[in-house]
């Protein structure tokens, strides 16, 4: 076990994200407070905090893997572990303005958070993926955006979540999707993907986009090709709604034409075949609107 000195006291050292952090205990321990005053502290000013920048909520399969790993800091009966930042920990401690306070920030800031874990200093290149496609479109998976990005797959999903991004697949869509996807696992029974805009806020949202623009490029113009682009997509659903006007008027005519022969021998039933007709006419061109306009804006 890493640990770091700090006020004559071992402080276990903990990287969550890339960066080191603490928990509300470490912060009591090291500046000889009551137990429960950081933890006081963060409850009465959360609205000030920011997850993700200031503290993370590690709950769920995060948590689950978290305990596994056999750290020390994890009861086995936690239902959420927060862990602190140095943004976080500078705000938390600004009340504590004594001699060992001031001491004790130096401490952490210099000798723990300041200092940068190893694996942060080497960035690994992709791995190429194997494209996905939903309706012919490309879309990436959360690990896809994981293994790219590096990102956890808690903090992509707490992102997609606060952002109402993504697609969530279940059921028939799902089965759906792995026929035409021999690449995902048939065991999965839920699967988040995302379009090439969905994955591009993610990069952006979490500052990672530069180190992750190439390998986006790369993956969504390659998997594009062959899949109409949008215009080309429009100007032949266009074409087709301009065939069902056609169908619809060529409909019109064969009924009046029809009605013609049969208005004097019984004009109700013709009056009847005319409505009926009519309604079918515009029954299947109406229908076949709707689905062209469906299949252009993926409704």
């Amino acid at each position: 076990m890493n640990t770091v000195q700090v006020n004559e006291m071992p402080l276990e050292v903990k990287v969550w994200e890339g960066q080191r952090v603490v928990t509300f205990n470490d912060i009591d321990k090291v500046h000889k407070r009551a137990s429960g005053t950081a933890k006081r502290n963060f409850s009465q000013n959360k609205k000030h905090f920011i997850e993700g920048e200031d503290y993370f909520e590690v709950i769920g399969n995060e948590l689950k893997r978290l305990k596994q790993q056999g750290t020390n800091f994890v009861l086995s009966r936690a239902k959420a572990v927060f862990l602190v930042t140095e943004t976080g920990y500078l705000m938390l401690v600004k009340s504590f303005t004594d001699d060992l306070a001031w001491k004790v920030q130096r401490q952490l800031v210099k000798s723990y958070f300041r200092i940068r874990e190893p694996e942060q200093l080497q960035i690994e290149e992709p791995k190429e993926l194997e494209p996905k496609y939903l309706n012919g479109v490309p879309h990436m998976t959360v690990k896809d955006v994981e293994q790219v990005t590096g990102l956890t797959e808690w903090r992509i999903h707490r992102f997609l979540e606060k952002n109402s991004l993504g697609v969530m697949l279940k059921g028939e869509e799902l089965s759906k999707f792995k026929d035409s996807n021999p690449n995902v696992s048939e065991y999965i029974a839920s699967l988040v993907i995302l379009d090439r805009v969905s994955v591009e806020m993610v990069c952006k949202g979490l500052n990672i986009y530069d180190r992750a623009k190439g390998f986006i490029d790369n993956y969504f113009g390659v998997a594009s090709k062959g899949v109409l682009t949008r215009k080309e997509k429009l100007k032949e659903e266009l074409a087709y709604m301009r065939k069902a006007e056609i169908a619809l008027s060529y409909s019109l005519d064969m009924i009046e034409i029809y009605s013609e022969g049969m208005i004097e021998k019984n004009k109700e039933i013709t009056n009847d075949l005319i409505i009926k007709s009519f309604r079918v006419a515009m029954l299947t061109s109406f229908e076949n609107i709707k689905l062209s306009i469906s299949n252009i804006f993926e409704i």
